[in-house]
């Protein structure tokens, strides 16, 4: 779904608008976060158990460098958690790319093609990661406080 089409304008956006209105404060992170899921699923459901292991990383990995502010744990949580992070970003961006150079230079030396699977670059997952990792620096530098929830962190995500 796209935010010109007709179904977002004239059904989707109508009914979460209605709907996160419509809920108590305590609930409106978990309308934010089935409002987003919602709308996510409808391009593709299965890449919605990639975004809730995002967040889950994120939400250890935070709680993990908040636990151990003061001391040098926080740092080593930090680092593992941008690095999941990044590595997560770095399999869908450039999985096809790795493979294709392999394979020209397997071709050039005289060897047979590696076949592999075909990628899909999911939408938004650039900006979810980097939303993530400043996150996750922002909770080291201590420049923000931390999530008071789970939900209230996948909402912000």
């Amino acid at each position: 779904m796209v935010f010109s089409s007709n179904i977002f304008l004239f059904l989707f956006l109508p009914l979460f608008l209605g709907a996160y209105y419509l809920t108590p404060t305590r609930w409106k992170s978990l309308t934010i976060l089935l409002g987003s899921y919602s709308f996510y699923a409808w391009w593709r459901v299965d890449f919605l158990l990639l975004f809730a292991g995002v967040t889950l990383w994120n939400h250890f990995n935070a709680k993990q460098i908040v636990k151990h502010a003061n001391d040098k744990k926080a740092k080593v949580w930090l680092i593992i958690g941008v690095v999941g992070n990044l590595i997560t970003l770095g399999f869908f961006k450039y999985f096809n790319f790795g493979i294709e150079s392999m394979n020209t230079l397997l071709n050039t030396a005289g060897f047979e093609s590696v076949a592999a699977i075909k990628v899909i670059l999911p939408i938004g997952i650039s900006f979810y990661i980097f939303q993530s990792i400043s996150f996750l620096i922002d909770i080291y530098r201590k420049d923000a406080p931390p999530a008071k929830n789970f939900l209230d962190f996948a909402a912000f995500i």
